[in-house]
Parts: C-alpha cells; sequence; structure tokens
C-alpha cells in the first residue's frame, strides 16, 4: 500500500478515497477499472481529474504525489493540473461547460456528506475501539481479582487448618497438664 503523507488515518484516507472514487464513477458511468486506466477518452478524463480534485485538494487526503500514484500512477503535476482544470469550471470568470460546474457543484454537496459519514463512522470505530479496550482491562481485572480470591481462599485453608493444629496442640497440652497435675498428686 502507498504510504500517504498527511497527518489523518490512513484507513480514514483510503475510506473516504474509496468513497469519492465510487461516487464519481457511479454518477459518471464509468466503470471503476477503467477509470485510472491510460485512456484520454473525455467522460473518463474528467472523472479522474474530479477524483484527483477531492483527494489531493478538497480534501486533501495526501500529498499530490500520492494521491497521482493513486490514480494509476500519475505523477504531482498530472494531479496539479487535474486541480487548476476543475477550478477553471469553477471560476465565474470563465466560460466553461455550464453542466460540468454544476456536476462539480453536485460532488461539492455530495462529498461533503460522504465526508460527515466518514467522520461518524470513524469516531463510532475509534469510540468501539476504546469500549474494547476498556472491557480487556474490565476482564484483566477479573482475572487478577479471582487469582486474589483464589489465594485467599488457598490462605483462608490454610489458617483454617493452622487453627486446628493450635487447637489440637491447645488439647494436647491441657491434656498433658492435666498427666502433670495427676502426676504430682
Amino acid at each position: 500500500m502507498i504510504n500517504l503523507y498527511t497527518q489523518k488515518p490512513l484507513a480514514m484516507n483510503m475510506t473516504l478515497f474509496e468513497q469519492i472514487k465510487n461516487t464519481i464513477c457511479k454518477n459518471e458511468n464509468i466503470p471503476i477499472d477503467i477509470v485510472f486506466s491510460k485512456t484520454r477518452k473525455r467522460e473518463i478524463l474528467f472523472a479522474r481529474q474530479l477524483i484527483m480534485y477531492y483527494s489531493a485538494h478538497k480534501f486533501k487526503l495526501a500529498s499530490y504525489s500520492s494521491v497521482g500514484a493513486l490514480c494509476g500512477n500519475k505523477d504531482h503535476a498530472t494531479v496539479s493540473h487535474s486541480i487548476a482544470v476543475i477550478n477553471n469550471y469553477l471560476d465565474d470568470n470563465i466560460i466553461v461547460d455550464k453542466e460540468k460546474r454544476e456536476k462539480i457543484l453536485f460532488y461539492d454537496k455530495t462529498l461533503l456528506l460522504t465526508q460527515d459519514v466518514v467522520n461518524i463512522l470513524n469516531k463510532y470505530n475509534f469510540l468501539f475501539n476504546n469500549i474494547e479496550i476498556e472491557l480487556n482491562n474490565i476482564t484483566n481485572l477479573i482475572n487478577r481479582t479471582n487469582s486474589n480470591i483464589n489465594e485467599l481462599i488457598g490462605a483462608s485453608k490454610y489458617i483454617e487448618t493452622t487453627m486446628t493444629q493450635i487447637k489440637d496442640a491447645e488439647r494436647n497440652i491441657y491434656e498433658l497438664k492435666a498427666e502433670i497435675n495427676n502426676l504430682k498428686l
């Protein structure tokens, strides 16, 4: 797997990257297996540029080089160019294809929701992992407590045995004193 330069957890970035890729491919009717191919067909190129734009620029999931590597072994310059192309579609001062601008605005809303869902899932995973750690701590504490209880039970049996021996010794001492007293008489 590619080592992404980021401060966010790698799993979260890959999950969001997959969501970006899947959302764009589905809405653009581009098969996932060809979106990162070498083809330069406009519809495939546009989808690939969108994926690079959202991954590297909008959500900053990784460095341009890392995003390029994930997008069919493209270099950072290709990612940078893709970002510039998408930004041009969004620039009000440039006459562009309005349909593509609307698609980009649609993805802005859709992918922001996707990011929110991924963030929520990651928070729940974080909480679940913390709960799991605490349950393991509690289980370890119970096991140590059970071990201590077993030690106390063993100590209690030892004390009980010792007390029985002391009572036997006291009885023997009492009997010896009685014999000594009988001998004196």
